[in-house]
């Protein structure tokens, strides 16, 4: 996550069919702008799939084959939501 979260998504979707790996050079600047976005939505991240022509499910399912991602999602955004009653 940026200090400074962007608020447009400034690049196409990195990857391919809805997959990016971990080995793709623009794969750190993607999860920054999931991050950020997920900072500005408060962790919903339903319209930042769609920025990208992505469906959430295929959001979701790069950030769960990152544990890395995953765990700063959970540590900043769950504890959030479970909060908020959602």
């Amino acid at each position: 996550m940026r200090e400074e979260p962007a608020l447009q998504i400034p690049f196409a979707f990195p990857g391919t069919a809805g997959k990016i790996s971990i080995d793709n050079k623009l794969y750190p600047e993607f999860i920054a702008d999931v991050l950020d976005r997920a900072k500005v939505t408060g962790g919903d991240l339903g319209d930042a799939a769609g920025l990208w022509g992505l469906s959430k499910s295929a959001l979701n399912k790069i950030i769960l084959a990152d544990k890395k991602v995953l765990e700063v999602l959970k540590r900043y955004f769950i504890p959030a939501l479970t909060k908020n009653g959602e």
